[in-house]
């Protein structure tokens, strides 16, 4: 993945309005905002040591945390620092994050497969995050000393007990079951784009302001579309299962 484009594509005022437009579950202000990079970003020692890895969370136009490999002795760990009012702080899968007490600046997470919780205090309210990342160390099909950062969300409505693994604000939706349902690839595309999962339905892709331009349907595995006459930019995919199950991912047009 090209995370330059992606970091350039993204339009913060009209991100927030195109997935209220397709996931629209409750009559809060506000919905969860989740990412899944394919392929993941990586950070790999003696490759892009020097090379941060920047993520704008919360979609403001800011970036709210730095993944960065540092120097220890004979070898590299991760580190990971957050930025603009944000702390963080290492949590288990579906852990409520309104309940952690300790947060923190920066983190050493070490060759560990790591959920981190995110959250920023405005005036009385805190909004809370959460990002998957492991390292190679602890996938014998990943390369040794390589940092992966998997996916991340964000939910915009402050105070909102966010747990970690949750994708969506639709009780009935296994949170943990819909990061895994589908995937989208090649990402970034300039022609077509396969979505994998089971038992797919329908697939819809939708610009930054809400607007459907394409749409497939099917039953089985895969489901392909056709963004070849798209302008570029960033796109987000819409994916039903048999089940009604859904989920969001957010594709580049290159």
């Amino acid at each position: 993945m090209h995370y330059e484009n992606y970091q350039a594509m993204k339009n913060p005022t009209f991100l927030l309005l195109a997935l209220l437009s397709f996931m629209g579950a409750k009559a809060q202000k506000g919905d969860i905002i989740f990412t899944d990079f394919y392929p993941d970003l990586t950070l790999t020692q003696g490759i892009n040591t020097n090379s941060p890895v920047m993520l704008d969370i919360d979609y403001d136009g800011t970036n709210d945390i730095e993944f960065s490999l540092y120097q220890e002795h004979w070898w590299e760990v991760p580190m990971y620092k957050a930025l603009n009012g944000w702390e963080l702080c290492r949590v288990n899968d579906s852990t409520s994050l309104t309940t952690v007490t300790n947060w923190y600046s920066v983190y050493y997470p070490g060759p560990l497969i790591s959920y981190f919780g995110m959250r920023k205090e405005v005036g009385t309210d805190c909004y809370y995050g959460w990002f998957y990342t492991y390292d190679g160390l602890t996938k014998s099909t990943k390369r040794a000393h390589t940092l992966f950062i998997d996916c991340m969300a964000y939910c915009s409505i402050p105070n909102y007990p966010l747990y970690v693994g949750q994708t969506s604000l639709t009780d009935e939706i296994n949170e943990n079951e819909a990061i895994a349902f589908s995937s989208v690839y090649p990402n970034p595309s300039s022609c077509l784009i396969t979505v994998i999962g089971e038992s797919l339905k329908q697939a819809e892709v939708f610009n930054t302001i809400g607007q459907r331009v394409a749409t497939a349907t099917g039953d089985g595995v895969t489901l392909q579309i056709d963004i070849a006459k798209l302008p570029a930019g960033v796109y987000f995919v819409n994916i039903t299962d048999e089940e009604g199950r859904k989920c969001v991912r957010k594709v580049v047009k290159e």
